[in-house]
Formats: C-alpha cells, structure tokens, sequence
C-alpha cells in the first residue's frame, strides 16, 4: 500500500510518524456459526534513503489465529502527516497456514502516480499495423514531464516498446501515442500490442526512475504469470475486446489497480478524448397526463 503526498516538499516531512493498521475478516464454523475476527496495530513509519529518492516504509507481519478455510480480509490503513489526514485500503486473499504482511511505503512529491493508461486500441479493424493507439491521462495539478518514461507490453513477459522524449503532459490533459494512421496523434511510432486470444497479455507505462507503474492486464488465465501493478502475478484481468473495441477506464484517471473494475469495452473508442461509459437507466412507475 502507498501513500503519496505530492504537496508537501521532503524537508517537511517528518522523521517517523506512526500510522493505523485496522484489519477484519469473518469465517463459519463447523456449527454454521459466523466469526468475525478483528486485529489493529499502530505502525511506526520511518524515514529511509537511497541513491533513487526519500521514502517511508514499515513492514509489519499479521499474526491470523489459526482457520481452516480461506478467508478475504479488509485492511485499512490510517496515517496523520502534518495535520493531513491519509487513508487507504487492500483485500487479499489467505488460505489456512499463511500470515498477511502488511508494506507501507511513501513517496514525496512522486507527481507521476497521476499518470494512467486510459484508453488503448490493440487490435483495429482489419489489419492492425499502422492503426494501433495508446492513451494517456493526467488526473493530477501538475504537468508531468514524461522524458525517459516507457511503454512496455507483454505477453511471455514484459518488453520496451517505447522511450518517451522530453514532453509535457498537462494536468487533466490526454496524450495520445499512434501509429502512423492514427489521426491526431501527439506521438507516432510503432507498437504492435498483443492481439490476446488464449492468455493474458499486458501494457504498461514505467516512470523514468522506475518507482511508479500503471498496468493493464487482459484476458485470462493468466499462464505466463505476468505482475499487475500490486501483486506477481496479477489477479484482476479486463476482458479481451473484440476486433475495433478499445479498452477504456471507465471513469477518466480512476485507478484502484484492479483491472477487471476499471476497464470496460468501448465500442466508441475515443482517442484523445474523455471516455464514455454507458449506464442503462430504466423508469419505474410514470405517468403520462
């Protein structure tokens, strides 16, 4: 789990502070009774360097009674950094036997975690080549400079496709890289994303000091065990759309790390600009006078 404060400078963060860990979880006993099991912990975060940046981490194993069936528990996390109060939490997964281990981390001023893949089209109608796009959005206050970031896509495993060049991407801004056909695009070159088809494949955008990432896996079983942004291999898969479809965020620069509730099938792809996610509404009991 990370928490960024990407207002504050460095130098005022303090040398160690402490931050709340809340966990729960229920399971049934053999009586059909259900158990609700809850564990807190106050962490202290401490201050660390290293020749990459300033950051704050505290490890911490969860001890969890012993069970006999898989659970799902909720962790929360709480943190008041000079007088700003920083909240977050994961689900995971635990069956009989394993311990949770809880990591915080903290980057100051890491700007580029606004950065997100929010649209792609990785398989055109018809003939690919040429056709292929890839967007990006800025969901932060402040303009980015994407100079050495890369594009990378996957299908064994993960492989450059693209180094960034020193350009500003503004904040709620797009960005859209194309190939040579694509209309508009603010960057041309080749990508050849992989088509998907019987295991999960993937795209993503690295930072130039390789702290931040921003994944997307799609279609599943994921066979040659690609990472997500937050576990290795990953877990969430958004589907493989069909032939013209893009992939698309649901909501612009909303990211929860779990692909399969951030991205749906757009069959009105829109490169470049916001996207549209389609939501049926139904009226109940009118009248007409």
């Amino acid at each position: 789990m990370k928490f960024v404060n990407t207002q504050a400078q460095r130098e005022e963060w303090p040398d160690e502070f402490t931050v709340n860990v809340f966990m729960s979880y229920s399971y049934w006993t053999m009586e059909e009774e259900e158990i609700t099991v809850e564990i807190e912990k106050d962490l202290l975060i401490q201050r660390f360097t290293d020749s990459l940046s300033i950051y704050y981490q505290a490890v911490e194993n969860f001890e969890i009674p012993e069970i006999t069936q898989e659970i799902w528990p909720r962790i929360d996390v709480s943190a008041n950094i000079n007088g700003v109060e920083w909240t977050g939490f994961a689900d995971v997964q635990l069956y009989p036997g394993q311990t949770v281990s809880v990591e915080i981390e903290l980057f100051p001023e890491l700007t580029s975690q606004n950065i997100v893949i929010n649209e792609v089209l990785y398989d055109p109608s018809g003939a690919d080549t040429g056709y292929e796009w890839i967007e990006l959005y800025n969901a932060g206050e402040q303009a980015v400079n994407l100079n050495g970031w890369i594009i990378q896509k996957a299908g064994t495993s993960f492989d450059d496709v693209f180094t960034f060049p020193s350009i500003i991407i503004e904040p709620d801004s797009f960005f859209l890289v194309g190939e040579e056909f694509v209309p508009n695009a603010n960057i041309t070159t080749s990508l050849a994303f992989q088509n998907s088809g019987t295991s999960t494949d993937g795209i993503r955008i690295v930072s130039a000091d390789a702290i931040y990432t921003d994944t997307v896996l799609y279609d599943s079983p994921n066979y040659n065990n690609l990472p997500d942004d937050i576990s290795s291999p990953g877990q969430y898969f958004a589907p493989d759309v069909d032939e013209g479809n893009s992939l698309a965020r649901k909501y612009n620069g909303e990211d929860s790390n779990n692909c399969e509730l951030d991205f749906f099938e757009c069959e009105n792809p829109t490169p470049g600009e916001p996207n549209f996610y389609p939501i049926d509404l139904a009226l109940y009991g009118t009248q007409l006078n």
